[in-house]
């Protein structure tokens, strides 16, 4: 069972595509405006500035809360819950690989799109994996464009935290690494 449907794909990009640059009209123009500070608030959120997973995870779960990121982000939700409960609600053991293809629908899908209308939909995705995934459950490797790469979904403890080019430790890479299963 596919983690996002095409059903849960298309009805996100129903909320995504009409929002344009391009638009005649000054409101659907404002309303491109509003969401390319809100979608771009939500890449932000992966670049590395020092914060652990957990406050990624947080941080990311406000963003996806916000007015044009909030419709698109509950489809995801409800997938991510959907699967939880179909599928990881009856084996335990399907954990540790349970969102590992998860956007490679979304990668089919966003291939059709403009490329920022793409870029929207993988960043969401993919924040939605990490808000309102399982935690411990491994994830993709981010879309391009995201400079975090979490290896796992957050639990209620920090396990890795992120630096930037300016840390000791390293450039835009986890201080702590938990290999994939």
């Amino acid at each position: 069972m596919s983690l996002f449907s095409r059903a849960d794909l298309l009805s996100a990009v129903s909320h995504i595509q009409p929002l344009s640059s391009d638009a005649p009209d000054k409101a659907v123009f404002a309303a491109y405006g509003k969401a390319v500070t809100a979608y771009g608030a939500v890449e932000s959120t992966f670049v590395p500035v020092g914060q652990t997973d957990t406050r990624l995870r947080d941080e990311a779960g406000v963003l996806l809360a916000a007015a044009p990121v909030k419709p698109v982000a509950d489809i995801f939700r409800e997938a991510v819950e959907r699967h939880t409960e179909d599928v990881l609600g009856r084996d335990s053991d399907v954990l540790a690989w349970a969102y590992l293809d998860a956007m490679t629908p979304v990668d089919a899908i966003a291939i059709g799109l403009s490329p920022v209308h793409a870029r929207w939909l993988r960043a969401t995705a993919y924040a939605a994996l990490v808000v309102y995934g399982r935690p411990g459950a491994a994830l993709p490797r981010p879309p391009a464009g995201l400079m975090i790469d979490v290896g796992l979904v957050p639990g209620k403890a920090p396990r890795t935290r992120f630096v930037d080019e300016d840390d000791e430790e390293g450039t835009g890479v986890p201080v702590t690494v938990y290999a994939r299963p």
